[in-house]
């Protein structure tokens, strides 16, 4: 038995090998993992959704005892992250537009192996110990029992010929299933059981397929039918993806009933900027030309048997402001049946907006197809899959990644000796400015590296084929964090703030123990530019810098932190001096703050304070009022040094006015 035992799982680990070898690439010191959880899922808990998680209207919550009729339709554009709670009764399942290819219209449901907290089943890493069903999507309960019929209640039969049919894909750019797994579909019977009417197993990347389920037992014509969807796999993480799309069920269907009669927008958009996906507004006004793109793309497909007409329309708006419309009378063109293509819109001049803010422009991509497109209607769709919204962001960060990890990567030592080594990311910084820190994102994913130390770099100069040159500037991290916030970054302050003149850098890591790091991949970095991968990521294990082959597609989750903090709160430790002491005398908020900053003792007793530059010279001094309050308008905005003192302590904290 043991020996077995053995066998099985040695072969298992052949065959999860295999699945993540088909969908990673892997080169000699640099390998991409899959990921064990979603980080969308968690920032979604808390109340959060990352600003490129746009979407068209929030579905609202009925309650679970409502019961629909047919028709039953949803292709997944009216909700982000959770499925609509109009429709189903579950949160399991993850609704993006990120890892599918090429869906019937944009928003998918993916089957990604996570509960609705976006934690794998089975706990941190991945299991062998348990085989089952996994995530579930399951339907509010539907009349199968009667209905209206010229103004009378009709029962349904057999005879009615209701069909329920949905398009699925396995993999997509996620990883694909092993070929023990399996996608289920199940009816609820009037015994409330669950009967297995479909299924399929040992799945390949394909592009979407449509299935078509009929109704052929009368024990599911009740007043309470309900269908669900499971993915029955290993309790192994974010892994073995299924992605379902476009599910609608009705009477007087046939097996035939394939016709889609709706083009739909299917890919979004990804930046308006050509080189980051954003960058701080001030750096991008030094050279407009060079970092705005000069086209805006959205992805249509005609899902028709006819080729359609269709009009395209574009709006870009900050605030409630219009900067600039292309109106759907200046551009249509004919879509070729079951295609897919991309809209083309000029990119327009955004440098008149105020050059000291962080501006959030949001941009509407709408299509008008002149003829069929009547699916959705005769559906009662909830969504609108003609309309896409997203957002660019010009933030105090250069990041490359648009938020949203699919993978991860790091560094991997099969077949290497220990030692150094090294990963950097080039950043083409556009004007001096103050290099505060370097947010990550680190994947929980297969190897736990919660307790491995590392050191964040700096170099000036590096080049591919050159020796290992020492980082101008190395930060000793205990551990990486993983964070349940937006996104899951991790912001690292330095301590020091480093003034970079424009110019070229490399941030990254450095490490000497054999482990994979493990950091967050972006697999849709450049998509609508037909880029194969960031040609600006570098690495070093044997002695010598090397660049990623081409082939492995995407750039890593690492972003370089410029200029003053409005965006999240800074993780810094208090900078002590000789006499200070780890006990608090005194709580700051808000920090970074506008004009008032409030000090709440923790002992009231007579208290100074010094208002000291970074650099240590002291700017203004005096003795806290009984409030507390500390009006502080007349300083510029920047970094500044509070050093708070009574008889018996002394406290400094870093302060930040913006």
């Amino acid at each position: 038995m043991h020996y077995f035992l053995y066998i099985f799982c040695t072969l298992f680990m052949l065959l999860v090998q295999n699945s993540v070898k088909a969908q990673h690439d892997t080169v000699q010191g640099v390998k991409l993992y899959p990921l064990n959880h979603n980080q969308a899922l968690k920032a979604a808990q808390l109340g959060h959704l990352p600003d490129h998680f746009v979407r068209n209207q929030k579905a609202f919550r009925r309650n679970q005892t409502d019961t629909l009729d047919l028709p039953f339709f949803d292709d997944f554009t009216s909700t982000v992250v959770y499925p609509d709670q109009r429709l189903w009764t579950d949160s399991l399942v993850y609704i993006n537009s990120n890892f599918p290819v090429s869906p019937p219209s944009f928003g998918v449901a993916t089957f990604d192996n996570l509960d609705k907290f976006g934690n794998a089943y089975g706990g941190f890493g991945f299991t062998m110990d348990q085989f089952g069903g996994s995530d579930t999507l399951t339907s509010k309960p539907i009349n199968l029992e009667e209905y209206m019929l010229g103004g009378n209640l009709t029962p349904y039969k057999i005879d009615d010929s209701i069909y329920l049919s949905f398009f699925y894909q396995a993999q997509g750019i996620g990883d694909l299933p092993q070929p023990r797994d399996s996608f289920v579909l199940q009816f609820r019977q009037n015994n409330g059981q669950w009967i297995n009417v479909w299924s399929v197993n040992g799945m390949r990347f394909n592009p979407f397929v449509q299935v078509m389920v009929p109704v052929l037992n009368s024990d599911f014509l009740w007043n309470a039918f309900q269908f669900r969807f499971i993915n029955y796999t290993y309790a192994m993480g974010n892994l073995n993806h299924v992605h379902l799309d476009y599910v609608r069920m009705n009477r007087n269907r046939a097996v035939n009933d394939t016709l889609i009669r709706d083009v739909a927008i299917n890919k979004k958009n990804q930046s308006l900027l050509a080189t980051y996906f954003a960058m701080p507004y001030d750096h991008y006004l030094t050279n407009p030309s060079t970092y705005s793109k000069n086209e805006i793309n959205i992805g249509v497909r005609n899902n028709d048997v006819d080729i359609i007409n269709t009009r395209f329309q574009y709006e870009c708006f900050k605030d409630a402001s219009l900067l600039v419309v292309y109106p759907f009378a200046s551009s249509s063109r004919n879509i070729f049946a079951h295609s897919d293509t991309t809209e083309n819109f000029n990119s327009f001049n955004f440098t008149t907006l105020p050059a000291n803010e962080m501006p959030v422009l949001r941009s509407v991509f709408s299509i008008d197809p002149q003829a069929g497109n009547t699916t959705e209607g005769v559906y009662n769709s909830l969504g609108n899959n003609d309309v896409f919204e997203s957002k660019q962001v010009f933030a105090n960060y250069y990041a490359y990644d648009d938020g949203s990890a699919e993978g991860g990567i790091g560094l991997a030592y099969e077949g290497l000796p220990p030692g150094r080594a090294t990963f950097a990311v080039q950043f083409d910084i556009a004007k001096r400015d103050t290099l505060v820190g370097l947010s990550f994102f680190f994947n929980q994913s297969l190897e736990n590296v919660s307790n491995r130390p590392f050191n964040l770099c700096l170099w000036d100069k590096l080049a591919v084929g050159s020796q290992e040159v020492r980082p101008f500037y190395e930060l000793p991290v205990m551990a990486p964090t993983y964070t349940d916030s937006i996104n899951g970054f991790h912001h690292y302050i330095l301590d020091t703030l480093i003034v970079l003149p424009a110019g070229t850098y490399f941030f990254g890591w450095s490490q000497t123990g054999k482990f994979n790091l493990n950091v967050g991949y972006d697999m849709n970095y450049a998509e609508d530019e037909g880029i194969d991968g960031n040609k600006k990521v570098f690495y070093n294990m044997l002695g010598s810098w090397q660049s990623l082959p081409p082939s492995i597609k995407g750039t890593p989750m690492i972003r370089a932190i410029v200029g003053m903090d409005l965006k999240f709160p800074l993780q810094h430790q208090p900078i002590k001096l000789a006499k200070t002491t780890p006990l608090k005398i005194a709580h700051l908020y808000p920090n970074p703050f506008s004009n008032e900053l409030n000090i709440e003792l923790t002992k009231q007793e007579t208290t100074s304070f010094v208002i000291k530059s970074i650099t240590g010279k002291s700017i203004w001094n005096g003795v806290l009022s009984e409030n507390g309050k500390l009006d502080l308008s007349h300083l510029l905005p920047g970094y500044y040094l509070l050093e708070i003192s009574n008889k018996q302590f002394i406290q400094t904290e870093k302060i930040i006015k913006y």
